[in-house]
């Protein structure tokens, strides 16, 4: 069986570097588009359902999985981004001159950071392997419309990686990554940087 783990397609915020965590704008006409491409991969054929985040970035991004694909949609709050706090909608620049230090943990070491009125990836990590562990009992090919966090999480938890990789993991907005499980394991078996049309 196959999670094919969907980012959702690019926001407003995304276009303009601000972090958005639980912030919820909406999909840019970008970002649909992209979605629509990423909908017409063969591999995603094989599904036989969505679930998603339910931040409305990932559920409008499923919902137009769902029609293109004619699959039914669920949500799952184990799906939702990382939260980060008092950063979100605020951009590099501004977080660097508030939080500098943070900041620059943030880019080091990753796994030791707690969000100010936020969250940290250990505390991501958990409702992950709980996903992963669900969707494994399951057995079937699924579509998990999710966030960049998740995702890089995703990948860690499953190829048994310490949270401090999770910089060098680059997830793109409308991507897809596949995790599928083999011989009591999983595999990290497909990633796709699908093409993005123009607005």
């Amino acid at each position: 069986m196959t999670i094919f783990l969907m980012r959702h397609g690019e926001t407003a915020w995304n276009h303009l570097g601000l972090y958005q965590g639980h912030g919820d704008p909406p999909l840019s006409q970008a970002g649909a588009a992209q979605i629509r491409v990423a909908a017409g991969h063969p591999q995603l054929h094989k599904a036989q359902a969505i679930i998603t985040s339910p931040l409305l970035r990932a559920c409008q991004s499923a919902a137009i999985l769902a029609e293109q694909l004619g699959l039914p949609a669920s949500e799952d709050r184990r799906l939702m981004e990382l939260s980060y706090g008092q950063w979100e909608g605020l951009s590099q620049p501004e977080v660097k001159a508030r939080w500098p230090s943070l900041l620059r943990l943030w880019k080091t070491a990753p796994e030791d950071v707690v969000f100010p009125e936020g969250g940290s990836l250990p505390a991501l990590r958990e409702p992950m392997r709980a996903f992963l562990a669900d969707a494994k009992c399951a057995g079937k090919d699924i579509i998990a419309v999710t966030h960049q966090g998740p995702i890089r999480v995703a990948i860690l938890t499953a190829e048994g990686r310490p949270l401090s990789e999770f910089r060098k993991i680059q997830v793109a907005p409308g991507s897809m990554t596949a995790l599928t499980r083999r011989r009591g394991r999983w595999i990290l078996s497909d990633v796709h940087g699908f093409a993005h049309p123009p607005a």
